[in-house]
This record gives C-alpha cells, structure tokens and sequence, in this order.
C-alpha cells in the first residue's frame, strides 16, 4: 500500500556539471504532494485573514496577492491560490 508519494524532477540547471561530473543528491528537486499543500493551507487560512501587507511584503507576496488570497480563501476557493504564493505563506508562517 502506497503512503505517501514524493515527486522529484531533474533539474537543468547543472546539466554542464552533470555531464561531466554525473549526478548528485542536489540535482534533484522534491515537491511535497499538493493535496498535503491544501491540507495544511486550509489549516492556517485563519492566520493568513488576519495578516496584514507589511507583514508578508518581506516573503515576497505583495498586498494586491494578500488581498486576492484572502478573497479566494472568503470564497473557499483555496485550490485557486497559487501553489508558488501557498509555499511562500507556508514557509513564513509555520517556521
């Protein structure tokens, strides 16, 4: 029985040194599994109404991005928020 799934891509970035060198551990890219994602974003969605523009402006997320995530998490369409903006606001709020 399957319990978990990891995906993992080969990433271009180092495809002159891996041709020469072969390829190690950090060639690789591991993505969690999105429906993990949405769990713990669902989660923590009460946290993120609360903050404020100031308070994501240093992770990178603009107000106009925070105003949309909090209308689509309003109008529980949490699937409609980019999977880029959800590891930003996952990162900065659960650490």
């Amino acid at each position: 029985m399957v319990t978990k799934v990891v995906h993992i891509e080969k990433e271009s970035n180092n495809l002159d040194e891996s041709e020469f060198l072969g390829v190690d551990d950090t060639s690789y890219e591991t993505y969690e599994d999105v429906r993990n994602l949405d769990k713990k974003f669902k989660k923590i969605a009460p946290s993120i109404l609360k903050l404020k523009p100031k308070d994501v402006k240093k992770f990178g997320i603009s107000k106009q991005t925070l105003w949309n995530v909090k209308r689509k998490i309003r109008s529980n369409q949490l699937s409609r928020v980019s999977y880029e903006t959800k590891i930003k606001i996952l990162i900065h709020i659960i650490v």
